[in-house]
């Protein structure tokens, strides 16, 4: 056998050739029947040395997320999973797809989405994901803004957006729901009912007396499919207003008229906030004193003999197209509600005027002032065109009153304007303080781009976002509301604090309290669920980014508004701001900049996204073992199979390890003692090596000819069977217990309880490093009514071994993912050797007639394209994990070949240009060493510590060293059983072994709860 050749070399003719080969694109040959299948009743026992110490239950209790991933073709187009969400869907992905020049976004969007469609658990893209709108951004970026439907159904709080530049998609990012499973979209109640079963539980009054300019502009009921607790419900989506000030969002049961949710959208100061909108403007200016007692210089409108608050000196103002003095285009407007209520049918205003542009109205004076700052916040610091972006009208409302008459302590933003109290018990007139009006107008900015639902955690966004721009357009210091708050309420002297969340309270129930950590959040229903308790959250966040020495606040406001405009959709949450903010720090400033490190840990800070609950993501569990100390070996066979080999690493001192013709590839555990295979005699054989001699000891373990492929566990203490006939089961022997358990193999769904029975057998199979779960690959097989086949490969993950109650686990099984493209499969999965997250398998594409290899890790869902090949290449990684090795065809007449290739650090795609033929004529190989590691912390009963048997092998006797007198020892012969006990076994006390035939015995020693396990070889004399 040679080694060490370029392998690109031998594939040259490959391309010439792959039409004409015989069976070329078959994912595996198919198995027929024996009937040699038995019951686990007539299914002899196994035993199986370990002489490694006991494995760590690395997958129990969540070593790798146990969520189907979704998966599509690796070339041309590559998808990079960043963040999913607490139901494994996708939120955040980095798109890379190889499409020519020319190739329409439209067209581009429809593919990145078919082909995202299984990780996100959409049943038809096409159908499902409708293009609202696309976006060009004056950055040079497009953004194509998706709904999603179900049968022609708007689902209410869903929106997804794919980002391009340079006329390519390069990043997805969204909250949506999987396709719901609604039997029928067609309503019982008509819409006009949803509107009286919604203004009745509102207590909705006829506003037809006020002018409209007064309220928002409102949809009509839009039927719609709510999630509420995960399901679907069809209901229709009410919006109105109970009264001029508060606006509602009303969902009724579109089949029983039922109110199944209902939602504030009034913005308040003090409990409740949302949206924004108009400004006004004018040609003259005047000079007034506010409420500070400061004198201002502000814009005020003459139409007639008579002075307005009418701002119509901004670039949005269109004198033209305004009906001066009640309906301006793009002005400033102020009016007073004369100490009335808009909460009330008795609501009404009048213009602020004078005869002679002379103002002694400080409320009013303040109101305008503040606004026309804000306006020019948003303008001069992001070109933004009013709070809409459209140049619409900003309207103030001052001398508003509570419903009882008395003073409002309060202030609000209704949809369409501001309404500003004049204080009670806990504030003084609100006008007077900039960063209110800052806070108010910002939540239109807010309305007019991501449009957060104001609840939970993406209504506190909302809040927050309004907080940290009011901090930004009154910048002196980080508080809200300082200037109007009563310390007599507050005693901080604030109403919020952005430095200080917790704002000198003790907790919830103290005055201006807020979490500023998400170990702090409230979970509760009050206050929308929180938001305007949990804002603390993301605005300490805020805080810790923008005063980082190493930030200005003037790159921090740039960030976040780019993450506000540009990446966030209504339903967003706490993980996705982060996402978001870190994205627009790579866009504003470079992919390098350190902007991105001071970003992370500020969010680290507060818990979103470091690992904590509430809003953060879960630990990744990406935790590596220590690489095994001793020396690399592969073992493999030839090709067709004839002999089991074994080499250096390197691929040099090839020598025939047994004569036996393997037919399943090899399997080593931990420490490399023993190797079993299953023969083409179809037993399970053994190779037990002493590497301190050299010597391999050989020998049949399993003598039922009926076997297709056996695994060992790492640890040695279980083994894994299939069976040669064609049932879905897989065969597990425990040799604590010596006891054999059939897991039956199935299909999970997202129904809970509902499986499917298209599994016909398992192939090649893997145990994780815990030795509690099996990674296999299955056939299926689905036949419709027509008789047609439809058949795929794919892999699971199976629960074998609880180490709680130290015994079988249930046989639940979950898939690597949840489906596949269509003619295509997945097989052959194999675990890194030192990460138990990251796996290795082989991809072949029906539809393009192509086999990969590819590499997921478990933990963040990435997917990557280790090597394109010409056949399975049954991987298997590296003893460090920085290379794997492969079967290939090579040459010109496609001889079977082991190659390899060098990996990168993330374990999951392979170095372009580095894979070799490393053994001419190898196959299944398996790249093991001899050192002995500790495989992390373990559930597992404890061990005696360092045991071994002398000497090993024997030929009478064997005497256990290193355990303590009292010990029992038991022995279990080959065929699983118990020969001889020994109960309080003394120190240098031999264990006779004289009578039994010669081969391999196992070994347990036992001392107060305390277990070892050894094998020891009986030599023939």
């Amino acid at each position: 056998m040679k080694k060490q050749t370029h392998i690109l070399q031998w594939l040259f003719l490959v391309g010439l050739l792959a039409f004409s080969m015989p069976g070329y694109g078959q994912i595996k040959p198919i198995r027929s029947a024996t009937g040699l299948a038995l019951p686990v009743s007539e299914l002899e026992p196994v035993v199986l040395p370990a002489s490694v110490p006991q494995a760590s239950p690395s997958l129990q209790g969540g070593g790798f997320s146990r969520q189907s991933l979704g998966f599509e073709a690796p070339v041309p187009g590559v998808i990079r999973l960043l963040a999913r969400d607490d139901q494994g869907l996708p939120i955040w992905a980095e798109i890379a797809y190889g499409d020519p020049d020319g190739v329409s976004l439209e067209a581009q969007a429809s593919r990145v989405l078919s082909d995202m469609a299984v990780l996100m658990k959409i049943r038809n893209a096409q159908e499902d994901l409708s293009l609202k709108r696309i976006d060009h951004r004056s950055d040079g970026e497009d953004v194509l803004v998706f709904e999603q439907q179900y049968k022609g159904v708007v689902v209410d709080g869903a929106e997804i957006r794919l980002y391009a530049r340079d006329g390519r998609i390069t990043l997805f990012s969204g909250r949506y729901f999987p396709s719901p499973a609604l039997s029928s979209v067609q309503p019982v109640q008509p819409a006009a009912e949803a509107v009286v079963h919604a203004s009745e539980e509102v207590g909705a009054r006829d506003l037809g007396g006020l002018p409209a300019d007064y309220l928002p502009e409102l949809p009509a009921p839009q039927l719609t499919i709510l999630h509420r607790d995960g399901q679907p419900v069809l209901v229709w989506k009410v919006e109105l207003m109970a009264n001029a000030l508060h606006r509602w969002t009303v969902y009724i049961d579109a089949k029983s008229g039922d109110v199944v949710h209902k939602r504030a959208e009034t913005c308040s100061l003090t409990g409740m906030h949302h949206h924004a909108m108009p400004v006004l403007d004018g040609p003259f200016t005047a000079n007034a004193v506010d409420l500070k007692g400061v004198n201002r210089l502000i814009n005020t409108y003459q139409v007639g003999n008579t002075y307005y608050l009418l701002d119509g000196s901004r670039p949005m103002f269109k004198p033209g197209s305004s009906m001066l003095p009640d309906d301006p285009v793009g002005g400033i407007l102020t009016i007073d509600a004369l100490n009335t209520s808009p909460a009330l049918n008795s609501f009404k205003a009048a213009h602020v005027t004078s005869s002679n542009n002379s103002w002694n109205k400080p409320v009013a004076v303040s109101a305008h002032y503040n606004a026309g700052i804000a306006y020019e916040y948003y303008r001069q610091t992001f070109n933004r065109n009013s709070i809409s972006g459209t140049g619409k009208s900003i309207m103030s409302f001052v001398n508003v009153a509570d419903d009882d008459g008395g003073g409002m302590d309060n202030a609000f933003w209704n949809g369409a304007a501001m309404f500003y109290g004049n204080g009670d018990q806990a504030f003084l007139p609100l006008a007077r303080s900039l960063d209110v009006a800052g806070h108010e107008m910002t939540h239109g900015v807010i309305q007019a781009t991501a449009n957060l639902v104001y609840e939970k955690e993406s209504g506190a966004l909302n809040e927050s976002f309004a907080d940290i721009f009011a901090t930004m357009i009154d910048r002196d210091d980080w508080k809200i509301g300082e200037e109007v708050v009563k310390a007599s309420v507050f005693p901080s002297g604030a109403l919020r604090d952005l430095q200080d969340p917790h704002n000198g309270g003790s907790g919830l129930g103290s005055p201006g309290w807020q979490p500023k950590n998400t170990s702090e959040q409230y979970t509760g229903s009050q206050d929308n669920g929180g938001v305007h308790i949990n804002s603390g959250i993301p605005n300490h966040a805020f805080y810790l980014f923008a005063s980082n020495a190493g930030v200005t606040k003037e790159q921090a406001e740039q960030v976040f508004y780019l993450a506000l405009d540009k990446y966030l959709v209504k339903s967003s949450k706490f993980i996705d701001l982060r996402y978001a903010v870190i994205q627009s720090c790579k866009d504003l400033y470079g992919a390098g900049t350190p902007l991105v490190d001071i970003a992370e840990n500020a969010f680290n800070a507060v818990g979103i996204g470091s690992g904590n609950t509430g809003g953060g993501t879960p630990d990744d569990y990406q935790d590596d073992i220590n690489v095994n100390p001793g020396d690399e070996y592969l073992v493999f066979r030839d090709d067709p199979s004839s002999k089991l080999y074994i080499s250096l690493a390197d691929g040099s001192g090839i020598q025939v390890l047994s004569n036996v013709a393997p037919k399943s590839r090899p399997s080593v555990t931990d420490d490399g003692s023993l190797i079993v295979f299953v023969g083409l005699d179809s037993k399970m054989h053994a190779i037990t090596i002493d590497w301190s001699t050299g010597q391999p000891t050989e020998s049949i373990i399993q003598n039922q000819p009926i076997w297709h492929n056996v695994v060992i566990s790492k640890d040695g203490l279980r083994i894994a069977g299939i069976a040669d006939d064609i049932v879905p089961e897989i065969e597990v022997f425990d040799f604590n217990s010596g006891q054999w358990n059939v897991f039956g193999l199935y299909n999970p769904t997202f129904a809970e309880g509902v499986v499917t029975n298209e599994v016909r057998y398992a192939d090649a199979m893997e145990f994780d490093h815990s030795g509690n779960y099996l990674v296999y690959d299955a056939y299926n097989l689905i036949t419709n009514e027509s008789g047609d086949n439809f058949d795929y490969w794919d892999i699971g993950f199976l629960d074998v071994w609880d180490p709680v109650t130290n015994n079988f686990a249930s046989g639940e099984i979950f898939k690597l993912f949840s489906s596949v493209p269509d003619l295509s499969s997945v097989a052959n999965p194999t675990f890194a050797k030192n990460s138990s997250y990251i796996l290795a398998f082989d991809f072949y594409d029906g539809q393009a007639d192509a086999y990969y290899i590819m590499g997921v890790n478990l933990e963040s869902g990435d997917i990557g394209q280790i090597y394109e090949n010409n056949t399975l290449g049954y991987p298997n990684y590296s003893v460090h994990d920085d290379q794997l090795i492969f079967d290939a065809k090579a040459g010109f007449f496609l001889d079977q070949v082991l190659g390899i290739i060098d990996l990168n650090s993330n374990k999951i795609t392979g170095i372009s240009g580095t894979d070799f033929l490393l053994i001419d004529g190898g196959a299944r190989g398996n790249w093991f060493a001899n050192g002995v590691r500790p495989l992390t912390g373990t559930n597992e009963p404890e061990t005696v510590d360092n045991p071994f048997l002398y000497p090993n092998p024997g030929t009478n006797s064997f005497i256990p060293i290193g355990i303590p007198s009292g010990s029992t020892i038991r022995v279990w012969n080959a065929l699983g059983s118990e020969i001889l006990r020994v109960t309080e076994w003394q120190e240098g006390q031999a264990i006779e072994m004289g009578d039994v035939t010669a081969g391999i015995y196992y070994i347990q020693m036992v001392y107060q709860g305390k277990t070892a396990s050894q094998t020891w070889i009986k030599s023939q004399e």
